[in-house]
């Protein structure tokens, strides 16, 4: 288990990229419920930044494939879904495996 960071510094509604123990991972926040996905591609395992999620959606700046946020789905050009990382959280604190 590795840890992400502190449940309170996230936002209540949204995704933000975090860089954690030499990765990265997009935690998404929906109230009360928090998904943990991989920041590489499916593809061709291309890093995707911050910059590249308009509203829901998750573009990779390599190939175009793009990703609805919420569920990890993809949603145009390929069929590979994100990467989601299990979690947990223990003591505001939290963690994800890989």
């Amino acid at each position: 288990w590795h840890r992400v960071c502190a449940t309170k510094g996230l936002p209540r509604q949204g995704t933000r990229r975090i860089d954690c123990e030499g990765r990265s991972v997009f935690v998404r926040r929906d109230g009360k419920s928090i998904t943990v996905y991989d920041t590489r591609c499916p593809h061709q395992v291309t890093d995707i930044p911050e910059l590249a999620l308009e509203g829901s959606t998750l573009t990779c700046p390599k190939h175009g494939w793009a990703f609805d946020i919420t569920d990890g789905s993809c949603v145009a050009k390929g069929t590979r879904p994100l990467t989601r990382f299990e979690h947990k959280v223990t003591g505001g604190i939290l963690f994800a495996r890989w």
